[in-house]
């Protein structure tokens, strides 16, 4: 089959070569997701002899390994023999040489390289190793040791994944963990001093490239070496003796063999980064956390700690006491950490410690002493490595490139903290001369880094050192007995030990369990302080009004003073200090005069003096700026105690900003993300308020601290307070991450113009922000951000909170703020300065961010009932509908400029900007995704928006460009880029294929031309197969390549020139190329191409075939069983693009060809349709589980794959399906004997027995939708969702992924219902969960439902070939329908499933459509077939399912339409059945009479609705329906039928159905004219030949004929809309309007005189009926009756106008045959009409008689008339009309022929009748009517003039030899005629009926000339002809008004009796014919002949 053979196969699936070293170090990191435990176990395992080498993995070139790979064969370690091409062996050489690289391994990486990577675009052709690859091999040799590091992580960690394997793998690489860790530590000692070879120093930045490398791998070594020795076993005094003397022999990393190579910023930076690695490796051999938790006689005992080791601590001290320095100050902190620990041991049994411990205790104390001093700037260093290392801050290590594996990780922190917390409980936190400076790094080491990181030491620290070592608790102890007087040291630190990490960003993510915690003591610590400082100053302690007084306390202070006060007292914040309360001097007194400082022993809350601190800082500002005196929020005279103000109590700085600052950071760092504590925190604040008027709460007081802060920056000239601005921001965020306190934000901010203004007033934050550009510095404008999307998230969280007051509040709130930041940051802001480029992405994001998630919370689905619809009209408004450039083009620009400024960073190493624009791309691509997806949805689809004109043709104008010298890029080709952008990550690629997939879809429903996308493509060719490449990569991302899958599947349906390149892999084939081939050459070349398909050989050059998804895809097929269990998801999208192509399969048939006759490939395409998929698993949800990281239902899994492969069977079916289409309808109507195509062999083997085909057809009728779980789920949330249409997400159906997240996103429902109750939202989330897996289910079997719909309606013409198949099929049919008629379940969803399931119940009654009737009549068959119409009557009947009910709603899954196709089958086959005798007994009757009156009142009911609905205006879907209603109304009103016309008429009268399609025809338009451009699609007007149809069923029944004529029909007619075309004559058969087509108002009126001409017949000699109405719409429509029946011989004759003409004179027969001799007007109209006719007659015989004549007069009026014509006519010449009538090569002349036949025999016929020709025959002369014969007894025939009996005897002569031609021709009888196209008004010809017609035409004729003969000769003299004025009827006026009458003398006596001979010679020829006709008709002998030929020899007799 299509695809890779074998060898390419395993070599595709060989992850050697698709995960790199890279690759796997991240899948060990757990950092990509999709890999299994074994797949994870078999990347490592394979190998293990390379890692065991990662010290030094790759040898030196050898002649043996030269050797293996010229062989061309090499086996690897996992045993996979490869292939080496001959072509690779010159890069391979190259690689070897430079790179001094092992040959094997040089031909591995080159392999993995390129599978990887491929071969980059701008290689130079002078290139022998491409640069990319250099880096590459770069990346992989550190990426090889830093595989290490997740191994010995997880090897330690057993709740690691990969515990278990990492330990079995790592002590299998690594079997002596110590000679591992000697071996990198000498390994590193030997790359400082190896120098670089001579061949890359001949280049400085070749060289500078190596140097820097060979830094990077010994960071990596140092960095295996300290998780190494993470392990305790293996520290011992030699291994750190020897690592010691490494460290300080390369003086911490920093002397290097190449330090000359590394002076640039960049190795500057690695020998930094060295330098910090040394230092934590040097610091953990020391252990000093244990030695600070253990006693010294224990540690001195255990081998593992260098304290053990007496010789060694002699040598190590030496080492370390050699480098006094602030960048050793870590290593001497922690030193004498040692020296105190050992201070404490005993020598007197330990004597070889002495050395060392005896001087221990005094060492100790002046190193401490000496490094603890300022002027060393210990802490400034350490501060400064906490806050700039990339070994301890995440965005330096980014944004610098670093070579840090992990950076920040926790254990390097822990590191530090050891010294920290040995310095706190070893020295007194007092005596630290640089307190400050310890807070400082204290906050720089609990306060700084990730808040994951954070959280997890702070809760380290609360949870052992402070409660376990009181002595760590210093720093605290310290700051809070300065506190409140030293307000912000307090504060900092508990903002710091709260777990938040740096807190730069704002975010609503709810806390971390661990930060929970530390949150929680943060709280509670301050919450109750139990000390008091405060300073009381001299006259507060002395004089009559003291509060004060000092006391000597000689118990606690010996001789020492004290004080308390005299009177109680309210300290700020509200709390009592309670009379006498004692206090502690801090202070020392010299002047009596001095200030005091003490220390209460009170209680009290410092979170209420924060509080306190902020309204006071709140009333100074406002005083200051002019406002109105304060509110007294205090009242003193309310309460005895004296109130202390904040400046009473001497706190400094308690009104400065830094301080409020500080404060507020405090605030936020509690409560954000932790509502819970939040809630505390503010019901704490708000207890025990005594206060006369309520003070400001911190919601007041914060928003009034940032509105204050705001309009004083804007009114005054100094620099605005950001820190101040963005922390009051930052709490107002947080706030709203409560919905108790939100609703107090909301308020203020709709109150508040300052900050985002108002309609009139822009505010003063837009001129505040503006000040931040100067400094391009973007705090406030990033915070002010993250406010507005926090006020989003809370607007949405609470919309299952019904709110009519709120809700509007918040959406004028989010309008305003979201209209402020788009006009006032978005449309400027990329033309901003920028201080740190990071900004810039940060704001973009942020903003494209917040305008995505509001479109995705608001899909078009919702309507104006979705979330906030005015916002998300604004951003339509903005994008879409009013867009313009200066909206669109900072969008589109950052698109268009991101590749070059990726590259710009990346050679930069700035890595941290670089992932920061990387989300920025991905946001604006989502953004721009979103809005082309709300456009197709919108009035605006059909136009072409500015965003896809841009994204087209790029930016012109608008935003400012980084790089001026930039050329200008496409969008689109960027876009394309993106995805092949592997640095970027799979998310980018994701979103912007996405975006591709998105404006192809909306470019496909322009109206305008709209752009291609390959033309804006620079390499289309390239960017294909980049595609292919990532498609055919089995482990690329699996949701990029299905994502890419559908893409391709796109372009092939709406992007033609596109589909090319995928399809062809080129954009043209080679043979298209080599078409110049000519003569021989060229026809031997295509015999063996023929020749190669027919033996199944055209895949054998498949290889050479240029790469492409086709290619790819036929290739993925021959696994297609793998990938069926472990990825049917991906089997789908492979399955679906093929289903597309071959929807296409006319546009890429050559391509389609080889695989069309592939065995292989159509036997994987059968077997994936036949594979069966099982029982469906459970959908509804019990619990979540977490699955690939994201939590899941627990049903998600099994649903999901059960629903792809549904899904995947449904696309095998449609493919097979679409195939058996394709060539039906390309093989040629002569290749009767055209072999089936394999396709269907294929299907052939569904239908081998009917025990298999029931099995496959019930599948795809199974569906397992579950209303129930639907309605319980609007039930529980109808008060917040109106519809379940506001929670669906905006993505495209063809984008959605089976699973628990498939309709409704779980991600939307999550952020609605976060606050509810836990268990609510708990209940809901299940639900949603449980609702999206059964439309999981539903959805895929729907699909599969569908596609056997159609394999079986494209199968029907070659499956009806087997009348086997089609017996056992009406089984398998009559099951279905009994399942279809059970079915209870009701639903919209269930409209959809019921009505796919009649469909394919319908194809299967369309497969034994024409079952024989012998094999239906068999008792078996005639049971189903009963059964059947009882199952369908049940249908019919169905309560959920009423189809009736559905014709009137207005529903676009029309269920009733099968339904009536059924009953259509039902009535004709019971037709068929009831023609044969004893077919059915009695109660099957009774069944099917049932059936057909339940069936007949089901369809008159739906008529009169379809009637009704029809009134209301034109429409498509109306005229569908009333054509298969009428159609169906006659086929179950056929006499045949077992059903009374009595049952039916009732109904019809009951619904009044007659009368109303009366009306509806009055004022339906049949010209179709009113709507010109439906006219032309469709061909024929709406309604009108659908009613005028119905009609006809009527009158063909007398009963129904009379009641038709009752209601007025004739009356309607007279009355349409085409009254005075046919009044003046002018309705011809053709019209300009309508070229190539019929006239359809020429259709309509030979329709009305069809039923006029039936209903005169039905209703019989009713005199009223005829003379009233019948007439008077003969004499108003005169003149086009007139204008028929004026043909004559020399004007063209068209098939249309021969059908009018038949009409018109049938109805004049009618009417004759109706008439009485009583009635005069009639008679006169009669007269009038057969002088016409005579002449009529004439023209008509000499039609017949001249057949080249009649052929030259043929013109055709349709397309198809003409085709036909033309074929009929060519090479034309005859002699008699006989030799015209040769069905076989002339059908069309043969039935024009066969109708002039029955026109004339009607005509004939009709001037019988007037004329009397039975009174003739059957009376005396004397009682013949008195009127004058039509026919003068004459030989002449001349066209023109009235026919005479001449014309008779010739036109029956014509008959004659018509019939004997027809009898006497045996195969005649036997000969089919080719059938005519639908669009022909001529009925195919029939021998029979042309037998039939020629037999009553000779008859006919023969009567009336015999009996007109005997007028002329023997009628009464003086007779007139009782003719009316033509005036009166409208005919033109005869020029003769009194015909002589002939006269009768000797000639004449002599033309008598010659005519009387030629007469009787026709008599005596005719007899045997006529009987010889009617022997063949199997029709009794009238003896009609006979009696003639007698009358005539009576009448001779006579004469003689």
């Amino acid at each position: 089959m299509g695809g890779e053979d074998a060898a390419d196969i395993e070599e595709q699936t060989n992850h050697i070569w698709d995960i790199p070293y890279v690759t796997l170090h991240q899948i060990l990191a757990g950092d990509l997701e999709g890999h299994s435990l074994e797949d994870v176990a078999k990347y490592v395992r394979t190998r293990n002899s390379k890692l065991a080498h990662c010290i030094e993995p790759f040898g030196t070139p050898s002649k043996a390994s030269r050797t293996k790979v010229e062989s061309g064969k090499l086996t690897l370690d996992s045993g996979l023999t490869v292939q080496v091409p001959t072509e690779s062996h010159e890069v391979v050489w190259a690689i070897s040489n430079l790179l001094d690289l092992d040959e094997v391994d040089a031909f591995i990486l080159w392999k993995s390289f390129l599978r990887n990577c491929g071969l980059p675009d701008n290689t130079r052709s002078d290139e022998e190793v491409p640069e990319q690859f250099i880096t590459f091999y770069f990346e992989e040799r550190l990426a090889m040791l830093r595989c290490i590091i997740p191994l010995l992580r997880a090897s330690s960690d057993t709740a690691a994944t990969i515990h278990d394997l990492a330990k079995e793998i790592f002590f299998k690489i690594v079997p002596k963990p110590r000679e591992f860790a000697l071996a990198l530590s000498k390994q590193y000692l030997r790359r400082t001093k190896q120098p670089l070879p001579e061949k890359v120093m001949r280049d400085p930045r070749t060289a500078a490239n190596y140097a820097k490398q060979s830094v990077r791998e010994q960071v990596v070594l140092l960095e295996v070496l300290f998780w190494a020795l993470s392990d305790c076993s293996l520290h011992d005094g030699s291994l750190t003796d020897e690592i010691y003397k490494i460290g300080y022999a390369t003086d911490l990393g920093t002397l290097q063999q190449n330090s000359s190579l590394l002076l640039d910023e960049e190795g500057t930076r690695l020998v930094n980064d060295m330098e910090s690695l040394w230092r934590i490796i040097l610091i953990e051999l020391l252990q000093v956390d244990q030695l600070l938790i253990r006693d010294c006689a224990e540690t001195t005992t255990d081998s593992t700690l260098l304290v053990s080791f007496p010789e060694y601590l002699t040598r190590t001290q030496d080492l370390i006491f050699s480098y006094i320095t602030p960048r050793h100050g870590c290593i001497l902190l922690a030193w004498a950490c040692v020296l105190a620990h050992l201070s404490d041991l005993d020598v007197t049994e330990r004597t070889a410690f002495a050395p060392i411990v005896l001087t221990a205790a005094e060492r100790f104390r002046q190193l401490s002493a000496y490094i603890l001093q300022p002027e060393f700037k210990l802490f400034q260093h350490i501060e400064s490595t906490l806050l700039t290392s990339p070994l301890f801050v995440t965005p330096v290590a980014l944004s610098t490139a670093s070579a840090i594996t992990y950076p920040n990780s926790p254990d390097y922190r822990f590191v530090y903290k050891t010294l920290v917390m040995g310095l706190c409980q070893l020295v007194q936190i007092e005596f630290i001369p640089d307190f400050d400076g310890l807070v400082n790094i204290w906050i720089a080491l609990f306060g700084t880094g990730e808040e994951s990181v954070a959280a997890r030491i702070c809760r380290d620290y609360w949870d052992y050192d402070w409660k376990m070592i009181p002595a760590r608790r210093g720093i605290f102890d310290v700051a809070r007995s300065r506190f409140p007087i030293h307000f912000t040291p307090l504060l900092r630190l508990l903002k710091a030990t709260a777990g938040t990490g740096s807190l730069d960003t704002v975010s609503t993510t709810l806390s971390s369990e661990d930060r929970k915690v530390c949150g929680a003591y943060v709280y509670h610590y301050l919450l109750r302080l139990p000390t008091f400082a405060q300073i009381i100053p001299a006259s507060a302690r002395s004089g009559v009004g003291a509060l004060y007084e000092a006391v000597i306390d000689a118990e606690l202070y010996t001789g020492g003073v004290m004080y308390r006060n005299l009177r109680s007292i309210r300290l700020p914040g509200g709390s009592i200090l309670l009379r006498n309360t004692s206090s502690r001097l801090l202070s020392t007194v010299t002047d009596p005069n001095d200030p005091v400082v003490v220390e209460w022993e009170h209680v009290h809350s410092g979170w209420k003096l924060i509080l306190e601190v902020l309204r006071n800082y709140l009333s100074g500002n406002e005083i200051s700026r002019g406002s109105a005196q304060p509110r007294p929020w205090t009242a003193s005279q309310r309460h005895p105690e004296f109130t202390l103000t904040l400046e009473d109590v001497g706190i400094e700085g308690g009104d400065n900003e830094q301080t409020v600052t500080h404060a507020l950071d405090l605030v936020r760092a509690i409560i954000h993300g932790n509502p819970g504590l939040m809630t505390q925190l503010m019901e704490g604040l708000e207890s025990d308020d005594s206060s006369i008027i309520s003070p400001p709460d911190l919601v007041e007081v914060t928003t009034r601290v940032l509105e204050g802060a705001l309009s004083r920056s804007a009114q005054t000239k100094f620099s605005p307070p950001p820190r101040l601005i963005t922390s009051a921001i930052g709490v107002l965020t947080a706030l709203l991450s409560s919905p108790v306190y939100a609703y107090r934000v909301w308020p203020f901010l709709r109150s508040t113009s300052s900050l985002f203004g108002t309609i009139n007033h822009t505010g003063s934050t837009a001129a505040l922000l503006a000040s931040e550009r100067i400094a391009g510095n973007y705090e406030m404008t990033l915070s002010l951000i993250s406010l507005v999307r926090a006020l989003f998230d809370q607007a949405i969280s609470s919309l299952l909170i019904p709110d009519p007051v709120m809700q509007p509040l918040k959406e004028i709130v989010l309008l305003r703020a979201v209209t402020f930041i788009h006009s006032e940051l978005w449309i400027e802001h990329s033309a901003w300065k920028y201080a740190k480029l990071a900004d810039r992405f940060d704001i973009g994001r942020q903003i494209t961010s917040l305008y995505g998630d509001i479109l995705l919370n608001s899909p078009p689905a919702a309507g104006k009932d979705g979330a906030f619809s005015g916002v998300v009209s604004f951003i339509m408004e903005s994008f879409l509908f009013r867009a313009n450039t200066a909206t669109i083009n900072p969008l589109i620009y950052a698109i268009t400029s991101g590749d070059e400024l990726l590259e710009i960073l990346a050679r930069a190493r700035r890595l941290t900007d670089s992932a920061k624009l990387i989300r920025l791309l991905e946001s604006h691509t989502r953004l721009s995704r979103l809005v082309l997806d709300q456009k197709r949805s919108s009035t605006f689809a059909a136009k072409l928006s500015l965003l896809e004109q841009v994204l087209c043709v790029g930016v012109v104008g608008g935003a400012a460009s980084l790089d001026t010298r930039r050329s200008k890029s496409n969008p689109v080709d960027v876009v394309a880029g993106y995805v092949q952008y592997r640095v970027a990550g799979s998310n980018l690629a994701l979103e912007s294929i996405k975006l591709l997939s998105a404006l192809c879809r909306s470019l496909s429903l322009s109206h305008v031309s709209p752009p291609s996308i390959i033309a804006h493509l620079s390499d289309a060719e390239a960017t294909a197969a980049t595609f292919v490449r990532i498609l055919r990569h089995p482990w690329d991302d699996l949701r990029l390549r299905n994502a890419i899958w559908q893409f391709v599947a796109l372009t092939v349906d709406v992007q033609p020139a596109l589909a090319n390149l995928f399809v062809r892999g080129e954009f043209y084939a080679a043979e298209d190329i080599g078409k110049t081939e000519k003569g021989k050459d060229k026809e031997e070349k295509e015999k063996k191409e023929k020749e190669k398909v027919k033996n199944g050989k055209s895949n054998g050059d498949e290889k050479s075939m240029p790469e492409s998804a086709m290619k790819v895809a036929c290739g993925a097929l021959g696994v297609w069983d793998s990938l069926w269990d472990t990825n049917p998801h991906l089997l789908t999208s492979i399955l679906a693009f093929l289903e597309v192509v071959w929807r296409h399969a006319l546009e890429h048939k050559a391509i389609l060809e080889p695989r069309r006759t592939d065995q292989p490939f159509w036997e994987a395409i059968s077997g994936i349709g036949g594979k069966e998929v099982g029982p469906a698993p459970e959908w509804k949800t019990q619990s979540v589980v977490d699955f690939e990281g994201q939590t899941h239902s627990d049903c998600h899994s099994s649903v999901s794959l059960y629903s792809y492969r549904t899904r995947a069977k449904a696309h095998a079916i449609q493919i097979l399906a679409l195939d058996v289409e394709f060539s039906l309808s390309t093989r040629k109507a002569s290749d009767a004997k055209a072999s089936t195509p394999l396709s269907f062999q294929m299907v052939r083997r569904y239908f081998t027995t009917q025990e298999e085909l029931n099995d496959h057809i019930s599948e795809a009728t199974a569906n397992y939708y579950d209303p129930d779980c639907h309605k319980q789920l609007a039930s529980e949330i109808q008060h917040a969702f109106p519809t379940l249409a506001t929670l669906q997400g905006a993505e495209n159906t063809e984008e959605r992924e089976f699973g628990d997240d498939y309709v409704f996103p779980t991600a939307l429902v999550r952020e609605r219902v976060q606050l509810s109750a836990e268990e609510d939202a708990e209940a809901i989330r299940h639900k949603i969960f449980t609702v999206n897996l059964n439309l999981s289910l539903a959805d895929s079997e729907v699909a599969l439902t569908r596609s056997w719909k159609r394999l079986l309606q494209t199968s029907c013409p070659l499956l009806r070939a087997d009348n086997l198949i089609r017996e056992y099929i009406l089984a398998v049919a009559e099951s279905v329908s009994g399942d279809i008629a059970t079915e209870s379940r009701s639903g919209l969803a269930m409209i959809t499933v019921h009505s796919e399931r009649l469909s394919v119940l319908l194809a299967l009654m369309e497969i034994s459509w024409f079952l024989p009737p012998e094999k239906l009549s068999k008792s078996k068959h005639v049971e189903l077939f009963v059964a059947l119409m009882s199952h369908i009557r049940d249908i019919m009947a169905n309560e959920y399912f009423p189809p009736a009910a559905a014709i009137r709603s207005d529903r676009t899954t029309r269920f009733y339409r099968p339904i009536i196709q059924m009953i259509y089958f039902c009535a004709h086959k019971a037709r068929l059945l009831g023609s044969e005798p004893k077919t059915y007994n009695a109660d099957q009757r009774l069944t099917i009479n049932g059936a057909l009156t339940e069936a007949i009142g089901f369809i008159i009911e739906a008529l009169r609705d379809v009637f009704d609905l029809a009134k209301s205006g034109a429409d498509v879907e109306i005229d569908k329906n009333m054509d298969l209603l009428t159609a169906t109304f006659e086929q179950c009103t056929r006499p045949e039928l077992p059903l009374s016309p009595t049952i039916w008429l009732s109904r019809c009268q009951e619904f009044d159905l007659i009368r109303a399609s009366l009306e509806l025809l009055i004022r339906t338009d049949l010209t179709g004219l009113r709507d010109p451009s439906l006219l032309l699609v469709r061909r024929y007007p709406l309604y009108a030949r659908h009613i005028l149809f119905f009609h006809l069923s009527l009158a063909r029944l007398p009963s129904s004929a009379e009641r038709l004529a009752n209601d007025g029909v004739v009356a309607a007619y007279a009355n349409v809309n085409i009254r005075a075309a046919l009044s003046a004559g002018l309705v011809e058969p053709s019209t300009p309007e309508l070229p190539g087509e019929r006239n359809p108002t020429h259709r309509a009126w030979c329709n009305m005189l069809a039923v006029i001409t039936s209903v005169t017949g039905a209703v019989g000699p009713n005199s009223h009926f005829v003379d009233e109405e019948v007439l008077g719409i003969v004499h108003l429509y005169g003149a086009q009756i007139t204008h028929s029946l004026t043909w004559r011989i020399g004007e063209s004759l068209t098939i249309p106008f021969l059908e009018e003409l038949g009409l018109v004179v049938a109805l004049f027969q009618a009417i004759a045959c109706c008439s009485t001799a009583r009635n005069s007007v009639a008679q006169s109209t009669l007269w009038t009409y057969a002088e016409r006719a005579s002449e009529l007659l004439q023209d008509l015989n000499y039609a017949l008689t001249h057949p080249n004549h009649l052929v030259s007069l043929l013109d055709a009026v349709t397309n198809d008339e003409r085709t036909q014509v033309e074929k009929d006519v060519k090479n034309l010449a005859v002699e008699s009309s006989t030799q015209l009538i040769d069905p076989a090569k002339r059908p069309l002349l043969a039935a024009l022929v066969q109708k002039l036949l029955f026109v004339t025999r009607d005509l004939v016929s009709s001037l019988e009748i007037i004329s009397n020709a039975d009174i003739v025959l059957t009376s005396d002369a004397s009682e013949w009517p008195s009127a004058d014969a039509l026919v003068p007894p004459i030989t002449k025939i001349a066209p023109g003039e009235a026919a005479s009996t001449g014309t008779l005897i010739e036109l029956g002569s014509c008959a004659v030899d018509m019939l004997k031609y027809l009898a006497d021709d045996p195969a005649m009888a036997k000969t089919t005629a080719a059938t005519l196209p639908s669009s022909i008004a001529l009925p195919s010809f029939s021998p029979r009926q042309t037998i039939f017609a020629a037999s009553q035409l000779l008859e006919t004729v023969l009567t009336y000339a015999v009996t007109q003969l005997a007028i002329c000769l023997e009628g009464p003299d003086n007779r007139e002809s009782p003719r009316m004025e033509m005036d009166e009827v409208g005919y033109d006026r005869i020029a003769n008004e009194n015909r002589r009458r002939t006269s009768i003398g000797v000639n004449g006596r002599v033309r008598r009796d010659e005519l009387v001979v030629d007469l009787k010679a026709l008599l005596t020829r005719s007899r045997p014919v006529v009987e010889k006709a009617r022997q063949q008709l199997k029709m009794e002998s009238r003896g009609m002949v006979s009696l003639l030929v007698g009358f005539l020899e009576k009448r001779e007799l006579v004469d003689d």
